[in-house]
């Protein structure tokens, strides 16, 4: 279900679901919010804990450009982010730009062995700014922590593959009863503007902001949903959502 939001103001807005300003001036706006999470009712314990999944990809070596342009996936808890890592091989590698996913150039020279093709993908990885992940690993291992608690679709050869190993290490869990899992997505028309997800026990507030440059009849949405089911229990997420002209 979608709310329609004022301009200038600040909404309440209660759960999940979608609320949304339809723009009659063009010009820059700027989309804030900040949610308050859902919290377990007195007497309440999780019978399970979160967990935060750990996966371990083992890389093969590039032979004569083998490597060249092939790619493999993988996301952040809850699948909040998805990410493409990418090879080029002596720059004669070509971006196979997945479409919904952030891709991660990996260089490295003709006949790489395994370790340095390891190496140099840790370091790429860790390289993205804000990535919710942490990387370790040693010889031809890259291991993928999620900074964050909760499920996601596994490490995955590309359709150009690599013909790494993946295997999930620890499987990722939201506890039981469910954590909440809230994601928030602003957005401009079909555009994703900014994520935010992944809230902790210890961060009951999460918040953020993104800046558009709109056009009449553009449409600049605030997305709320949930990657586990606290979200949507009697004890829901409860927001405040701005909405103003300018930067």
């Amino acid at each position: 279900m979608t709310s329609t939001i004022p301009l200038n103001a600040s909404s309440p807005f209660a759960g999940l679901g979608t609320a949304a300003y339809t723009v009659t001036t063009a010009g820059l706006y700027t989309l804030q919010f900040k949610s308050f999470l859902p919290y377990f009712p007195a007497g309440t314990g999780q019978t399970s804990q979160v967990v935060n999944e750990i996966q371990n990809i083992t890389c093969l070596g590039d032979t004569s450009g083998s490597l060249n342009s092939t790619y493999w996936t993988f996301y952040d808890a809850g699948n909040a982010h998805g990410y493409y890592v990418w090879y080029n091989i002596n720059s004669a590698g070509v971006d196979p730009a997945v479409a919904g996913l952030t891709g991660i150039q990996v260089a490295a020279a003709t006949g790489a062995n395994a370790n340095t093709i390891a190496s140099d993908t840790r370091t790429a990885i860790a390289a993205v700014s804000g990535i919710a992940v942490t990387i370790t690993g040693g010889t031809s291992h890259v291991i993928i922590n999620n900074t964050y608690a909760g499920s996601c679709t596994a490490a995955a050869d590309g359709t150009a593959a690599t013909s790494f190993t993946f295997s999930v290490t620890t499987a990722g869990s939201f506890g039981t009863p469910a954590a909440s899992g809230l994601v928030v997505t602003l957005k401009q028309n079909s555009t994703v503007l900014a994520t935010f997800a992944n809230p902790t026990p210890t961060q009951a507030i999460m918040g953020g902001s993104a800046v558009a440059q709109a056009s009449v009849s553009d449409v600049l949405s605030f997305v709320l949903s949930s990657q586990s089911t606290a979200d949507a229990l009697l004890n829901s997420v409860k927001s405040i959502l701005n909405l103003f002209q300018g930067e």
